[in-house]
């Protein structure tokens, strides 16, 4: 949407699969925190580059993925795996078509 945003243009329409896949290993878990660490600040310009140095610095140390409180979707939770053999037994799931029609409000429709 920031892209879309940036260069001022809401005419879109594309498809979306949704993905499901068992992932292995012990991951980092950041849900339990008391306090919002900067690498999950919702300004992108404050929590990517923080996000980033603290991957680095954990697939330095093995490991094999984090999950995360969303900031997008609260309630929702992230994951991220650092290695694609942690990846195992994707299947496609639902498919929608997302259309923009000039403006930033989409519409999903379900293929």
């Amino acid at each position: 949407m920031r892209e879309l945003a940036y260069i001022k243009h809401f005419h879109d329409e594309v498809q979306y699969r949704a993905l499901h896949a068992s992932f292995i290993g012990r991951f980092h878990d950041l849900r339990s925190l008391s306090t919002i660490p900067d690498e999950l600040h919702p300004d992108p310009d404050v929590g990517y580059p923080h996000g980033q140095s603290l991957a680095r610095t954990l697939i330095a140390q093995g490991s094999r993925g984090l999950t995360y409180p969303s900031v997008r979707n609260p309630g929702g939770v992230c994951l991220v795996a650092f290695q694609p053999n942690v990846v195992q037994d994707v299947s496609p799931g639902a498919c929608w078509t997302i259309t923009r029609d000039g403006t930033p409000k989409w519409r999903a429709t379900t293929v």
